[in-house]
Parts: structure tokens; sequence; C-alpha cells
């Protein structure tokens, strides 16, 4: 059965979200040093890397590591209609080069560590400054000029319309349970 259109997009920012409350999970744990702030057992370690596994997981569905993504209705040329602006505007707001650069880390750590546990000795993180300014824009992409009224504000929840303030309270909600 396809999907509408507001179902797709909804499914669409709530892949936006989930990246942003995982991505704020992860930074939260994380102290000034980037190291997991709790060290005094593997739960924090494992929960931690969980929660960067998952944005990377959330990103390749939208921006595509992989064909198969790529055929994904999330994925931004599935998702939003004009596609030459899209793109013109991601690549006004972040460097392509850098988006380049960032895409064949989060891909490669994907099939080589997330999807599969290759050969390869040395796991090289990636840094979700990029991912999170593209999924940023695609979450404002989609607010402003793809949704129509009621697609985000209905049953059965309301979506966030602004990524940053989610992020937000999600990093603080990370905040006091890292605390405790």
């Amino acid at each position: 059965m396809a999907l509408t259109t507001r179902d797709k997009l909804r499914r669409v920012i709530l892949l936006c979200c989930h990246f942003a409350r995982n991505l704020a999970y992860h930074r939260a744990g994380l102290d000034t040093k980037g190291q997991v702030r709790r060290r005094g057992s593997d739960f924090w370690v494992t929960v931690n890397g969980n929660f960067l596994d998952q944005c990377v997981l959330e990103w390749s569905k939208l921006f595509g590591t992989t064909g198969s993504d790529r055929k994904g209705v999330h994925y931004w040329k599935n998702a939003v209609s004009d596609k030459t602006r899209f793109q013109t505007e991601m690549f006004q707001r972040i460097d392509r080069a850098k988006f380049d650069a960032m895409f064949k880390v989060m891909r490669r750590y994907r099939n080589k560590f997330l999807a599969h546990l290759d050969q390869e000795s040395k796991m090289n993180f990636p840094i979700l400054e990029s991912a999170k300014e593209s999924v940023w824009l695609y979450h404002e992409y989609v607010v402003k000029n793809e949704a129509q009224p009621g697609h985000l504000s209905a049953p059965p929840r309301d979506l966030p319309t602004n990524l940053e303030d989610y992020y937000r309270f999600c990093e603080g909600e990370a905040k006091k349970i890292y605390g405790a």
C-alpha cells in the first residue's frame, strides 16, 4: 500500500526528530573531551554508542548511504517535490565538499561497522555536525515547503516544527538522567 503524502511527510519529520533526539542523548552523555561521562560500566558506553548508531541509521534513511536507502520513501529525492530547489538550498547552507566527505564517513561507518562488522581494525566514528546541519535543513524544508496545514499537527500526535527546540528539550532530559 502506498503512503499518502501526509503520511510520507510525517515519517520524514519523525526520522528527523529521531535523529535529533538520539544526537541530543548522545552528546549529553559526553564530557568536554568527548568521552562518555559515566565510564564506570559498559552500560553507559553501550547506551551512548547506540545513540550514535541510531543517528547514522536515521540519517542514512534520509540521505541514502546505500542503494536500498535511496529507494526508500524518506530519502530526500523521493520525498521533496522540487528536488533542484532542495539541493540548491542545501548546498547554499552546507559546503558541498564538506557534505560529500561526511557522506563517505557516514556510509563507511554504517557499512563497515554498524550494518556489518567487516575486517577493518579501526572504527572511525562520524562527527555529526554536518549530518545535523543536513537533517535540520531537511526538516525545515519539509515544514515550510512540503507539509500542508494539518499534516504535522494531527493525531496521533503533533510533530515538532522547530527541530532545534526539540533537540534542546531532549538534551535537557538526557542531562538530567546522565547527572542522576
